[in-house]
């Protein structure tokens, strides 16, 4: 099969593209509403799900007409569509400031999933002891559990880069 050169600028001005980006957009905030505590959880993943699915049918449509591998990347500091290596960017989307409390990490849909619940525990933590030495010993216990799970180095950081 001969696939077609792909031309970032004028792809990110076809309605294609165009209706890419908002898809993209559209996830990005879909995931970050996931802690809104307003919303029942079953509607957040149903809606969350709905818009992965979309991102999907994108990315297989990318990958069947230029025969490159994209996926959707979210972080604290940016959000886009990007080659599955990283390296090369369809578009990237920079963020206002880097959030305190990040609800982003990467890797896999497991540790994304794992490293979201340490963050609640911090929270928890930080809420329930009023002990410098509790919370710190608890977030050692916490990077323990991280290392002995294979938490990545990216993840670490923005899980504990403030302890």
């Amino acid at each position: 099969m001969e696939y077609q050169e792909l031309n970032k600028e004028e792809f990110l001005q076809s309605e294609f593209g165009q209706k890419l980006q908002q898809c993209a957009t559209a996830y990005d905030r879909r995931l970050e509403k996931m802690g809104d505590p307003i919303r029942s959880r079953k509607v957040k993943e149903q809606r969350k799900d709905f818009s992965k699915a979309q991102m999907q049918v994108y990315m297989q449509a990318l990958k069947h007409i230029y025969g490159i591998n994209f996926k959707f990347i979210t972080t604290c500091q940016y959000y886009g569509v990007a080659t599955a290596d990283g390296k090369d960017w369809l578009f990237l989307v920079r963020r206002e400031g880097i959030l305190d409390n990040c609800p982003y990490f990467l890797g896999s849909s497991a540790e994304s999933r794992f490293c979201r619940a340490v963050m609640r525990d911090i929270r928890a933590m930080q809420q329930r002891y009023h002990s410098p030495a509790k919370i710190e010993n608890s977030i050692n216990i916490l990077k323990r559990v991280c290392m002995e799970r294979g938490v990545s180095k990216e993840n670490m950081e923005l899980l504990f880069g403030g302890y």
